[in-house]
């Protein structure tokens, strides 16, 4: 998952392994120059809220840019929530795609090296400033006395 250029337009990208087809929002592809092509055959699209959307559309001769090197890429266009694209497996296995899950991290062959996807990262505490140490003097010193004893 990541921000990347799809027609020369920033995008936001889902590689999802589990989908057998390739997709770019309805919102999205309005932005673009593509003509779209009728297929001859319909298709149900379970989406992540559990509705189904329908489509015989296809837009064929999108690039998608990754690390300045581009790949082709066909689109079916449907009401997506959170992302632009979403990218398939058979896309994926095109290109010989290596997905490393717990790295958040897709390896494509290209050429005689390797480009390496690096997805986004969930926030955590653990890399936050809050472990960055503080200087001992930046410690107010401050002594007071209660019936508790003194702090």
């Amino acid at each position: 998952m990541g921000t990347f250029l799809v027609n020369n337009r920033y995008s936001s990208v889902l590689f999802d392994s589990g989908t057998d087809r390739s997709f770019v929002s309805t919102t999205f592809s309005a932005l673009l120059d593509v003509v779209p092509s009728i297929l001859d055959v319909s298709y149900d699209v379970e989406l992540a809220d559990e509705r189904v959307a329908e489509t015989n559309i296809i837009l064929r001769g999108y690039t998608l840019r990754l690390l300045g090197h581009l790949f082709n890429i066909d689109l079916m266009p449907v009401e997506l929530g959170s992302f632009d694209v979403i990218i398939d497996m058979d896309w994926m296995e095109k290109y010989h795609a290596v997905i490393i899950c717990d790295e958040k991290v897709i390896h494509i062959p290209y050429g005689n090296e390797v480009l390496i996807i690096q997805g986004s990262s969930v926030y955590s505490k653990r890399s936050g400033y809050h472990q960055l140490r503080v200087r001992e003097d930046d410690y107010p010193n401050m002594a007071f006395r209660t019936r508790y004893g003194h702090y």
